[in-house]
């Protein structure tokens, strides 16, 4: 409660008298696993940097990100045009396997490995697009889900 509190009153906001149990229920479902301190941590972090309200899900997004160090996955142009550099490196001759994230990896496996370096089109791009942002969800949901089994008694 103390949490919620402090964000709303960060953002100059009261937390609704009508609905109160009903949001503070909502914020705890989302943060419940982690520790009050990382939590504020990344409140401390949020009041700084932005400019609106956070809901649940960016703080605990922004508490796993720092508890795991994991790196956050290329926007989806950004990972367009990593591909487009690797087509351009292996049709010139100059190929380098260079670490790719977890979800390009994932992409251009779904678009059949190393035919996915064919894709240049407006039409790939797009398609790339879809497919890229449906592994990033799917990356996304497995490494920011909500606690872990042990936590939900399961």
């Amino acid at each position: 409660m103390e949490v919620v509190d402090r964000i709303y009153a960060s953002w100059n906001q009261s937390v609704p008298a009508a609905n109160a149990k009903t949001v503070y229920n909502a914020w705890w479902r989302i943060l419940e696993d982690l520790t009050v301190v990382d939590v504020n941590e990344a409140v401390d972090v949020l009041v700084i940097d932005d400019s609106y309200m956070p809901r649940p899900g960016a703080v605990r997004r922004l508490v796993v990100e720092k508890l795991t160090e994991l790196p956050p996955p290329p926007a989806p142009l950004e990972a367009w045009q990593q591909l487009r550099a690797m087509a351009e490196s292996a049709h010139n001759g100059a190929f380098a396997p260079t670490d790719l994230h977890p979800c390009l990896a994932a992409a251009l496996q779904k678009l059949g490995g190393s035919a996915a370096l064919s894709l240049h089109t407006n039409g790939d791009r797009e398609a790339f697009g879809q497919i890229y942002g449906k592994v990033v969800v799917d990356w996304e949901r497995q490494h920011f889900g909500i606690g872990t089994p042990e936590s939900h008694g399961v």
